[in-house]
């Protein structure tokens, strides 16, 4: 199928179910097949095609989702803060003081937007001055002051027109986990591992919470967050590129390949970008806080920042030290080009590949990369229930984010452990230099450490 612009695509499908598996087992060498069925004789089925439901403390968000409750109509304001260069982000040991507020008001032109908790200290957005000095800003307020920086533009990896397009296509069921999510034997995996007991954050533009594909494993931000999780659409280019809400579904796609790879983990989807893939370091920053209150212990971004920005950098590696593993996307500028926070030492980078395990002539990659995986003609769930069909570092992220809630279903490992193995058991990629581990592959994994 050529790709159409998200904006003109004629969109259709059939409401998405899980794809039954037995017709894939069925092609699985039979030595293979065996030794799966002797590590996990008692695993749960894969020819279910509905979900459970959650009981206990997740029933009330289950509900929720369910009925579309929660969060704003489809169309309705922009809630999200607008990157800008007058617009600063400063982190403090403990909430400031209104003696320190009036004196940064006096001595550097800063006056308080907004402030909230930040992992175990305070996070405070402020306007001021263009070009405002940081660095005279920290002796003013001494030690206390823990970071700083400008309210930088975050955008989704794919840019703004989305790499591929959507493409909407005539397909039923069994498409879902098909193209290069056939080369990762799901169907073989998911009688080891479902990725049961893992929150999964995919901070992205939102889903669709009434997604039939979606909304049995979805733990939606609670009300009164200045947050949500439902996608929007607002009818307004902020981007300024002639395209209106051009990613809206991306999220939802996003969300619905994490589920394909792990089924029975719980998605918190938390709208940290426009309908039109752009948002600011002050939303990303409380997005990533939401996501630690609320469990999460893999969180998605399939996002890219300018540059090496020094507040997302201690939030990952404090929330690596909290159990929390950052998966980002490699950016689809080519592979002399990755993006951050994808190149970061502290967060799980992604590249993508094609169908033949070679990697794609848009994606980043390089040593600072440390996976890849199918990122190319990916089926996945689209608002109102559709289908849609996508390519980009975004969709081979949300392979990795999966694959990492396997491992914690499986084996049991905090996701930086489930992440090294999935390192020692990555399969060879061309060029052999793409990224600093290889292919993930869940299944071997899985049966490796197992059979251990």
């Amino acid at each position: 199928m050529t790709p159409i612009d998200v904006d003109t695509a004629v969109r259709g499908g059939l409401p998405l179910t899980k794809p039954r598996c037995g017709r894939a087992l069925g092609m699985l060498p039979k030595r293979a097949l065996l030794l799966a069925c002797l590590l996990h004789a008692a695993a749960s089925s894969c020819g279910t095609d509905e979900v459970a439901a959650p009981s206990g403390p997740e029933a009330a968000a289950f509900a929720q989702a369910r009925t579309g409750a929660q969060g704003p109509p489809p169309m309705g304001p922009t809630i999200l803060v607008t990157p800008s260069p007058s617009n600063y982000v400063l982190e403090f040991a403990q909430p400031p003081s209104g003696a320190l507020l009036q004196a940064l008001a006096n001595q550097h032109g800063l006056s308080l937007v907004e402030q909230e908790p930040g992992f175990g200290g305070a996070t405070a957005l402020f306007n001021g001055p263009v070009g405002l000095d940081l660095s005279a800003v920290q002796q003013t307020v001494g030690p206390q002051l823990t970071g700083a920086s400008v309210n930088a533009p975050v955008f989704l990896s794919e840019g703004s027109s989305l790499t591929g397009g959507f493409v909407v296509g005539e397909w039923d069921e069994e498409q879902l986990g098909s193209g290069g999510l056939e080369t990762l034997d799901l169907s073989l995996v998911h009688t080891v591992a479902r990725g049961a007991g893992a929150r999964v954050a995919v901070l992205d533009t939102g889903a669709d919470l009434a997604h039939p594909y979606l909304a049995a494993r979805l733990m939606p931000v609670p009300a009164g967050k200045t947050l949500v999780s439902q996608e929007l659409l607002d009818g307004v280019d902020e981007d300024g590129d002639g395209s209106i809400d051009e990613a809206h579904g991306h999220g939802t796609h996003v969300a619905g390949i994490v589920l394909q790879v792990a089924p029975d983990a719980m998605i918190i989807p938390i709208r940290v970008l426009n309908a039109d893939g752009v948002g600011s370091l002050w939303d990303l920053l409380s997005g990533l806080e939401l996501a630690r209150s609320m469990g999460a212990t893999v969180v998605n971004m399939s996002i890219s920042m300018h540059g090496w920005n020094d507040l997302v950098e201690t939030r990952a590696l404090k929330g690596r030290n909290l159990g929390i593993l950052v998966v980002a996307a490699a950016g689809n500028g080519g592979f002399s080009a990755p993006t951050y926070p994808g190149v970061s030492p502290n967060v799980a980078g992604v590249a993508a590949i094609d169908d033949s395990g070679t990697l794609a002539s848009f994606s980043g990659g390089g040593s600072a990369i440390r996976f890849a995986a199918p990122g190319v003609s990916i089926t996945s769930a689209y608002p109102g229930g559709l289908m849609a069909s996508a390519s980009g570092t975004s969709m081979s992220t949300a392979v990795v984010s999966g694959a990492i809630a396997l491992m914690k279903d499986g084996l049991g490992l905090p996701p930086s452990e489930g992440g090294t193995v999935l390192c020692t058991a990555s399969r060879a990629i061309t060029p052999s230099d793409a990224v600093a581990c290889g292919i993930v592959s869940p299944l071997d994994a899985l049966i490796g450490r197992l059979d251990d």
